[in-house]
């Protein structure tokens, strides 16, 4: 078990400038980048990259976030970091040191982000 941090992750995984501001911030940046952040998972959805589809992701990232206000809004992005944070678990389970990076050490703790730059699948 270990903690994930899901914003260096995804600047890391998807190759962004900078973190997506889906969690704060004004409403309509918010849902501008929830649906950023829907289609950046919907593309870890084949053979080299191992989200496999289901009925509740399908939701999760077919829900349109300009429909949403609210704790609405809230949970869409709850969903979509639990959805995050699973696949960073099994990215680091699946590609070990060769595609993640730690930042620390063991012994005074550290946190694992994705290395894919330049990865070839």
């Amino acid at each position: 078990m270990f903690e994930v941090y899901p914003h260096p992750a995804m600047i890391e995984l998807f190759a962004l400038d900078g973190i997506l501001t889906y969690k704060k911030g004004r409403v309509a940046e918010r849902r501008a980048d929830l649906r950023q952040l829907q289609s950046l998972i919907g593309t870890l959805g084949n053979e080299h990259r191992g989200l496999l589809p289901s009925r509740w992701l399908d939701e999760v990232l077919d829900e349109n976030p300009q429909s949403l206000q609210g704790t609405a809004l809230k949970r869409l992005g709850d969903r979509l970091d639990a959805v995050f944070c699973a696949y960073l678990a099994w990215h680091c389970w699946r590609w070990g040191a060769a595609r993640n990076r730690a930042f620390g050490s063991p012994d005074g703790g550290c946190i694992v982000v994705p290395s894919v730059r330049g990865a070839t699948p």
